[in-house]
């Protein structure tokens, strides 16, 4: 091989093994109480720095591996990925988002595991970020982002961990889990709920169905009702399914989020 191409490959190898705007700062592996292993793809603004006086505004999602994309993507879009640290929560081996997600038991195995999977997130995940990253811990920095059960999840934090979050992205939240089991929740809780100053919009798609669209009604319908202190905003995309919904109400979400 000739010179010139040995320096041509070797400073390929050099490019690729340095770390560059949009590639993982760090993947770390944590091990819940319960047992599941979980992968947490930490995203650090490009220029990121470590003693910045107040820190970093953070997102946190679920499913990291499909909702990465959309969300790296929406971020480059309205100009917030070197404004923002985001960690995306997935699985180091089976994927247990069905049974994290659920904040009831039903007759599938191992579902209802919402309570543990939040006291994960409230006890371990939060507490390493705030450790290992210059994260900020001021009033409307921390917002968690969730699609489908996801979304359900939101909805359930929202609810029974108030103050955890201060902003939510609730994109087409499955709230018809169990027979609506999360405004039971809702009910019982709200008696003793005293949530603060939160801010959350709830998207859909136009081609959804299956209760979609009667179950985000209603819980907007509850955040007037009883909610003062939540500011909210609710979006339909005409057009877009389940799937397709994701890529626009995360770009719209984050701009109603952080461009106040």
């Amino acid at each position: 091989m000739a010179l010139k191409n040995i320096r041509s490959v070797a400073l390929l190898v050099l490019l690729f093994s340095c770390k560059q705007p949009g590639i993982p700062a760090d993947t770390h592996v944590l091990t819940a109480s319960y047992g599941t292993k979980y992968t947490l793809d930490v995203h650090l603004p490009d220029g990121y720095d470590a003693g910045k006086p107040g820190g970093y505004p953070l997102l946190l999602y679920t499913d990291a591996a499909y909702m990465k994309p959309d969300l790296r993507k929406a971020l480059k879009r309205n100009g917030l990925e070197n404004t923002l640290i985001t960690a995306g929560i997935g699985y180091k081996g089976k994927n247990r988002r069905t049974e994290d997600l659920s904040p009831t038991a039903t007759a599938l195995d191992g579902t209802g595991n919402a309570e543990a999977f939040a006291g994960f997130i409230r006890e371990e995940v939060l507490e390493y970020l705030h450790t290992h990253y210059t994260v900020a811990n001021t009033p409307g920095t921390l917002t968690f982002c969730g699609h489908s059960l996801g979304g359900l999840f939101g909805a359930y934090l929202f609810l029974k961990e108030p103050g955890l979050f201060t902003n939510y992205l609730l994109i087409s939240p499955s709230l018809m889990w169990d027979e609506q089991a999360i405004f039971e929740i809702e009910a019982a809780a709200r008696p003793q709920s005293a949530i603060p100053e939160a801010r959350v919009f709830v998207a859909a798609g136009s081609l959804e169905t299956g209760g979609f669209h009667t179950t985000r009604r209603h819980l907007t319908g509850l955040f007037e009702k009883y909610y003062p202190h939540v500011t909210w905003q609710e979006k339909v995309y005409r057009n877009k399914d389940h799937s397709g919904v994701i890529a626009p109400a995360v770009s719209e979400g984050l701009e109603y989020i952080y461009r106040r």
